[in-house]
């Protein structure tokens, strides 16, 4: 997998390009927050073999946990307990942290689910018997093939763009 620094940095590469259209500086608080939501996404495993499980890694269940941060930020705002004006950056944290960290999972020998192959709620979670394959009705990507997943140059690549995006971003950011 990619390792969690390496989470940490694409998602505050992500979210400081994002910042100037919500008038933040590019390195602000939401940068930061997006970079640790992104790696407790890690914390999702299967606890028979140690993989990844769809719960948080596909594209469904992420877009679904964003909803709910969202819809639990706006409750937040619209109940006086946060001001308004946070709510647009903190709603784009979510969205940042879970684009990030499956985009760089997607080039991982695991990969990420996409969507459930069936219509049927309860069949999501059904395993498999075999401990390597247990998630039987989801639809699985993985870019790159049989990349291994403590892939050295994968974590440096993943690294360095987001380093180098995040010093430019941060000499782009007038003072």
């Amino acid at each position: 997998m990619v390792y969690l620094l390496a989470h940490c940095l694409s998602a505050m590469a992500f979210q400081s390009a994002m910042n100037p259209s919500f008038g933040l500086n590019s390195l602000s608080e939401t940068s930061f927050l997006a970079g640790i939501v992104s790696m407790f996404i890690d914390l999702d495993r299967d606890c028979y073999n140690g993989k990844r499980t769809p719960l948080l890694h596909s594209a469904l269940f992420g877009a679904i946990w964003c909803l709910v941060a969202e819809s639990a930020i706006l409750c937040a705002a619209v109940s006086g307990l946060m001001p308004m004006s946070q709510v647009l950056p903190l709603v784009a944290v979510f969205p940042a942290a879970f684009a990030s960290h499956l985009l760089a999972d997607a080039f991982t020998e695991e990969g990420v689910y996409l969507l459930p192959r069936c219509a049927r709620f309860p069949e999501w979670f059904r395993r498999k018997h075999d401990p390597e394959n247990s998630w039987v009705k989801w639809k699985k990507v993985s870019l790159p093939g049989k990349r291994r997943n403590d892939d050295p140059i994968l974590n440096f690549c993943v690294s360095f763009v987001s380093l180098v995006a995040l010093i430019v971003l941060l000499a782009l950011t007038p003072l």
